[in-house]
């Protein structure tokens, strides 16, 4: 495996390899990895010649300066875990070498950067989109590879993609979870004892609301039931439930049958922000 640290590097590394039309598949990460990222790295090394992985702590997307301070780093660990993962080149980047000229990216959102995650987190969006503008632009990938559970992120950079990046195909990948359904993260490790126990409940909770779906729930009774349950498990304090359009992101009607939308979900626990979906099918 290559380690690369300057975009100058790892464009010259690259067009060596498309000199011989080598297909280059690309997994963005902000490190501490788990098996959810090894998953995106696998599916990478089998519809690809080569795998790039990057490893960079975005600070413009971190609306609390707090969480970024905390966010887990390990990149001792994280570079025997790619060793054996399927990656080929890792990507470590310097702020300032990413970030080399100017970084204004427009993208029209369609109103994807104001809901939910973006309306709780300002800026947060605007900071994914000049990060993956920045490492599209560095990689300059066939296909890159994100993970379902950052759904919202995953549409905003579907869009980023068409506007500005037509020839990189965006793969979507599974939520890849632990024995008790919690979706993997990297701020699960932050977690102490209780908070791990409590944050399993989460994904409990979204099942009981596909059951009702499947049996018709409307949208108000699947969102007034996952945030009642929520709200009775000891730890968790939700910040918002949503129903929703699956491409839009916009509300449900409230009388409408959940079937066929969005559940999305954030809560705290035991300090740690952690967000989760599910697709409530019929």
């Amino acid at each position: 495996m290559e380690i690369i640290k300057t975009r100058s590097e790892l464009s010259k590394y690259l067009e060596t390899k498309r000199i011989n039309h080598s297909a280059i598949g690309f997994v963005p990460t902000m490190g501490a990895l788990h098996q959810g990222h090894i998953s995106l790295i696998s599916q990478s090394a089998a519809q690809n010649d080569l795998t790039v992985v990057s490893i960079f702590v975005n600070p413009r997307q971190f609306n609390d300066k707090s969480d970024f301070d905390k966010y887990p780093r390990n990149i001792e660990a994280d570079i025997k875990l790619l060793e054996v993962s399927g990656c080929n080149v890792l990507f470590l980047p310097e702020y300032n070498d990413l970030f080399n000229k100017d970084t204004s990216v427009v993208v029209d959102l369609g109103g994807l950067d104001a809901l939910w995650e973006g309306a709780f987190r300002p800026g947060h969006f605007q900071g994914v989109v000049e990060v993956v503008d920045a490492l599209f632009d560095a990689v300059q990938p066939h296909k890159a590879y994100f993970g379902r559970k950052d759904f919202q992120q995953l549409l905003i950079i579907k869009k980023l993609a068409e506007q500005r990046y037509p020839t990189i195909e965006i793969i979507e990948c599974e939520i890849i979870r632990e024995p008790d359904g919690l979706a993997m993260s990297s701020r699960n490790s932050r977690l102490d004892v209780e908070g791990r126990k409590a944050a399993g409940s989460i994904n409990r909770i979204l099942s009981e609301c596909q059951v009702m779906a499947v049996q018709h729930a409307t949208v108000k009774q699947v969102a007034d039931f996952a945030m009642n349950s929520l709200q009775l498990v000891p730890g968790l304090k939700t910040e918002y439930i949503a129903v929703c359009d699956k491409n839009t992101l916009f509300s449900a009607p409230a009388e409408k049958s959940a079937c066929g939308y969005m559940l999305l979900v954030a809560v705290w626990c035991a300090g740690v922000r952690l967000i989760d979906n599910f697709y409530l099918k019929g």
